[in-house]
């Protein structure tokens, strides 16, 4: 298969991205967390982590969908050659 390399960069390159995202965005959680838990009453704290919690969880569905994604190789021309007689 001449394409095996290729797929497997494609596919190293997502795995990377997906990487880069979990862990920003676990990050970004993580921080606006820590806010929500230090402002506000608590009635008010309550209900922006139970939304943050519904945010996150959302996040973490969409992320799973990408990780189950993987690069396709499809061709989109096929050629046959065939050696032929010159008449030259």
């Amino acid at each position: 298969m001449h394409g095996k390399p290729l797929y497997t960069e494609l596919l190293a390159l997502h795995q990377d991205r997906l990487t880069r995202e979990r862990d920003k965005s676990e990050y970004a959680f993580a921080a606006r967390r820590h806010t929500v838990e230090r402002i506000g009453l608590p009635a008010v704290r309550y209900h922006r982590l139970a939304q943050l919690e519904r945010e996150e969880q959302a996040w973490r569905e969409q992320l799973k969908r990408k990780a189950q994604m993987s690069p396709d190789l499809m061709p989109l021309l096929l050629l046959r050659l065939e050696g032929g007689t010159s008449s030259g």
